[in-house]
């Protein structure tokens, strides 16, 4: 399933809770409603034209390393009992991270590491366009 019928589940979905489902259902759609189907393709549509990617799984240093200036990506430690830290992949090879402090989105404080250094899987949440 690719990024636009996935985004158009989700919101055909939600848009069937208001839906009356005036008609026959057609199975072939998700939900069995073609409006609410056709809908949800359309803010499928808008969300992507926006810019939206799915995230992704970061999983080795060379793909960090690949990872356009100021991408930010995120590493989740709470299975440990430690935060969620964010991360902020400059242009040069190195990645800025947020460590031992309290998270707040408008700050990343913290050193320069090599990616290799970095603790994996990392998700991908926001990476500028080429």
């Amino acid at each position: 399933m690719n990024a636009r019928d996935e985004l158009a589940v989700v919101a055909s979905d939600e848009i069937g809770y208001e839906c009356s489902h005036q008609g026959q259902p057609d199975y072939s759609v998700p939900g069995g409603c073609p409006d609410c189907w056709h809908l949800g393709q359309q803010v499928a549509d808008a969300i992507l034209a926006a810019g939206y990617s799915k995230p992704r799984t970061i999983t080795t240093a060379e793909e960090i390393r690949e990872l356009p200036a100021l991408s930010i990506v995120v590493y989740d430690d709470m299975a440990n009992g430690g935060p969620l830290q964010t991360y902020v992949v400059p242009d040069d090879g190195t990645v800025m991270f947020k460590d031992c402090e309290e998270f707040h989105l408008m700050t990343f404080g913290g050193d320069y590491i090599d990616a290799k250094d970095m603790p994996l899987p990392l998700t991908a949440v926001y990476e500028v366009a080429a």
